[in-house]
């Protein structure tokens, strides 16, 4: 569908279909392309969503909340038991709708949470590198 002239522009034309024909719809016309799974048809959904928020409803949040290493890493820590991306989809979405919170963002901000810690693991316990300093300006003790 993107060789397509009419369009040739993604990002348009999945906000389109979202708006016109359904998140789901968008959802499913994503997973029909080569090497497009759950995971990446949901983050780009989820990112049309985060700079258009009024085009997702309350149900649709499941097709724009990716799951991924970091995601399920940090639902075991938050208590979710489950290991299916449904379920941990299902976990957070509820988590956020009990606290009027945008599961967008929280979406958005777990995998920023992920990938950070990551770099930060890489950056302070192999790379060695200087410890940075706490909010009252004292070097933190990261490490043991």
């Amino acid at each position: 569908f993107i060789a397509d002239d009419n369009k040739g522009n993604i990002y348009k034309y999945i906000k389109d279909t979202i708006v016109n024909k359904g998140v789901k719809e968008a959802y499913r016309k994503l997973k029909t392309l080569r090497a497009i799974s759950d995971k990446l048809a949901s983050f780009v959904i989820r990112d049309i969503g985060l700079l258009n928020p009024e085009i997702i409803g309350t149900f649709d949040y499941e097709y724009a909340f990716p799951v991924d290493i970091w995601v399920v890493r940090v639902s075991k820590e938050l208590g979710c038991e489950k290991e299916d991306p449904q379920d941990i989809k299902q976990f957070f979405i509820e988590k956020c709708n009990n606290f009027d919170i945008s599961p967008l963002k929280v979406a958005a901000g777990l995998w920023f949470l992920g990938a950070k810690s990551f770099e930060v693991a890489i950056d302070y316990y192999i790379l060695d590198k200087e410890v940075p300093l706490d909010v009252e300006g004292q070097s933190s003790q990261i490490r043991g």
